[in-house]
């Protein structure tokens, strides 16, 4: 991180919503975006997190005045063989075993109770609520009560990859899936300020994608950002958005985690530059869109929607690409 002076506090009207998207081992971003938002003193009421955001927030939502450090310490010790353990022979019998994934999810629930020092959601200092996805309903679903560790383990859960984890009577699975970037529900909430920590390259053109694996991360990357572009035009005119831009776009795999410090500096450097207009420039706390330059240059293009809805959508319509309304769980088994 730079070690040139902090950067002047740039006020938000409260409550101010840290809205962290997932993205799997591209969430290491959020802990430059992070480092970013300290050094204005920028702090968050409330977080809603899906997925690796979900996992980042939780940690940050522990300990917000120290939690960008820790997370920035944490991040470039994470291994590839920790979060998805096993040969791929070891994958390959999981999956003829469990029919329904290739990697026990053992690791990344070690990684859990290694790093976050809370049980329960509601011990957390922040308000904390970590999105997942209904498998029978296809709905978005809020964990803001009880065991922090399977509202976790459940946000993260990517099909195919990881189990679905039951929880209060239902099976979920990632909350990406339906709430990539949980806009919609922060609003719900009562933010009045929505910081959008999207890990996924927000506003940059996709890379073609030239193999199997790049291709069906392109497909869903491309269906997932589409939720984001969606919502903005529901965030009411009077809530002020910082959406971060990310580092510039290289062709990393959102599974491997031989990038972390590259993508870690990279965002710090775009959210540093991002956040220095946005306090020369204010009025971009109202525009509601997609930032287009990496270094935060020209923060004010990319969404060809209206902005300003007087109102947060009506019961049944979820902004964030869900079809049905969120679900709020407050209890677990």
């Amino acid at each position: 991180m730079n070690t040139d002076p902090p950067g002047a506090t740039l006020h938000l009207p409260g409550p101010v919503a840290f809205v962290m998207g997932g993205g799997a081992s591209l969430g290491a971003t959020q802990v430059g975006m992070l480092q970013a938002l300290s050094e204005h003193s920028i702090s968050p009421d409330l977080i809603v997190g899906t997925s690796v955001g979900a996992l980042n927030g939780a940690f940050l939502a522990s300990d917000p005045t120290g939690g960008a450090t820790r997370l920035s310490h944490i991040w470039p010790t994470i291994t590839k063989q920790q979060i998805f353990p096993g040969s791929p022979w070891q994958s390959l019998r999981t999956l003829r075993i469990d029919k329904t994934h290739l990697y026990s999810n053992d690791g990344l629930a070690q990684f859990i109770d290694e790093h976050l020092p809370v049980d329960n959601l509601e011990d957390l200092v922040v308000p904390f609520t970590a999105m997942a996805t209904d498998v029978d309903s296809g709905a978005a679903v809020e964990l803001t009560t009880g065991p922090a560790k399977s509202a976790l383990l459940a946000s993260a859960a990517l099909p195919g990859l990881l189990p679905a984890i039951e929880r209060d009577g239902r099976l979920l699975y990632d909350g990406g899936l339906v709430a990539k970037l949980p806009i919609g529900q922060a609003l719900r909430m009562g933010a009045k300020s929505l910081v959008l920590l999207d890990c996924t390259f927000p506003g940059q053109p996709a890379l073609r994608p030239t193999n199997l694996l790049q291709i069906m991360e392109w497909s869903v990357s491309l269906t997932q950002n589409s939720q984001a572009r969606a919502a903005l035009p529901f965030i009411p005119a009077d809530v002020a958005v910082l959406y971060l831009p990310g580092p510039p776009r290289a062709r990393f795999s959102s599974l491997e985690l031989d990038h972390t410090t590259e993508l870690i500096s990279g965002a710090y450097s775009a959210s540093r530059g991002y956040l220095r207009t946005v306090q020369d420039k204010p009025n971009l706390l109202h525009q509601h869109r997609v930032p287009t330059r990496p270094d935060g240059s020209d923060s004010g293009v990319g969404s060809d929607s209206e902005v300003g809805s007087s109102a947060v959508p009506e019961e049944g319509v979820v902004p964030d690409g869900g079809a049905v309304a969120a679900e709020r769980i407050r209890s677990d088994d």
